[in-house]
């Protein structure tokens, strides 16, 4: 008999659900917060679980992430695309929006307790093209593997294209593509060059926010044998992060010991959002048209060349730090 968590705070909710779930046969356990969800989890081994997010003390969202090696159908009375991206970004396999009809909820628990599961039919979105089997997105001659998570959020792009921004599937598509190269092609390079080379690609949208870099750079070379167009990435994303944030002002300074520090004054971040800066997908409220996936994308290009990428937040400044020892 397969098990069924269900995680709801709504007591004749809870029940319905569960005398659904025994008259198909399935076997409930029951759980009326987030934190009793977790203590059920950490003895029990259910089969799916069903999540509501608007529950008491730690509500859903927190929840998701901390259920590993079970599949979650989220519950959820959010229906924008951008909610459900954000819920399988956090882990979810599927959502149901309330109020849901108890057979389609029944069908979506069926196909994803069913093993193996049939496969999904290839999907194709401008020049992209997704099979849904083995999570593989392909442009042209290219192709890269996606995570189950990134596979499972271009499907929803792509089966929404009125509502996806082809320029979040095109930045997906891209991202992919970095963090899977196999070999990059380093040659010697003059750090000072390419940062300059960077700061002349972004001077019209520089100029279009009155904003003047404040230089600082070493009169000597330094160089460091790293990827060319990589390299060209990190500084062209970090800018672009300047340029989102900034409150009106940038200094960029450079070490010769290969440290390049950006820093503007940001007064409408947290430490909190500064924190996240690496992290996939993430966004500020500021900066939603965002794909948040540019300093994700810097992080992993500036660590697989050897180097360090880190965001720090004081009085109100935003200062991102590069180096390539």
């Amino acid at each position: 008999m397969k098990t069924i968590a269900v995680i709801e705070d709504d007591l004749p909710i809870g029940d319905t659900l569960e005398a659904l779930l025994r008259q198909e046969g399935y076997g409930v356990l029951r759980a009326y917060s987030g934190t009793e969800a977790l203590y059920l989890l950490s003895s029990k081994q259910p089969d799916l679980v069903l999540l509501d997010l608007m529950l008491p003390g730690l509500p859903g969202e927190a929840v998701l992430p901390q259920i590993h090696g079970i599949p979650v159908i989220v519950l959820s009375a959010k229906g924008d695309v951008q909610d459900k991206v954000s819920l399988l970004r956090s882990g979810a396999v599927d959502y149901v929006t309330k109020p849901f009809h108890p057979q389609e909820l029944l069908a979506r628990i069926a196909a994803h307790l069913r093993a193996p599961a049939a496969p999904d039919a290839p999907l194709s979105f401008a020049s992209l093209r997704l099979d849904c089997s083995t999570h593989t997105v392909s442009s042209g001659s290219k192709s890269v593997h996606l995570t189950k998570t990134e596979s499972a959020i271009l499907k929803l792009l792509m089966q929404n294209p009125n509502q996806a921004l082809k320029t979040l599937t095109d930045e997906l598509f891209r991202y992919a593509l970095a963090a899977s190269v196999a070999s990059l092609s380093p040659i010697p390079l003059e750090l000072r060059a390419a940062l300059e080379e960077a700061l002349l690609s972004c001077y019209g949208a520089l100029r279009q926010r009155g904003i003047t870099p404040a230089l600082s750079l070493p009169d000597r070379p330094v160089t460091r044998t790293l990827d060319p167009e990589a390299l060209s990435r990190i500084l062209q994303n970090i800018l672009s992060n300047a340029l989102k944030y900034s409150d009106g002002d940038l200094s960029v300074t450079m070490t010769v010991d290969g440290v390049i520090t950006f820093r503007n004054a940001a007064q409408h971040l947290t430490p909190i959002a500064v924190g996240r800066l690496f992290d996939r997908y993430y966004t500020v409220e500021s900066a939603q048209s965002s794909t948040g996936l540019g300093l994700s994308i810097a992080k992993a290009l500036t660590e697989r060349m050897g180097g360090r990428i880190s965001a720090a937040y004081e009085d109100g400044n935003l200062e991102i730090r590069l180096a390539f020892p």
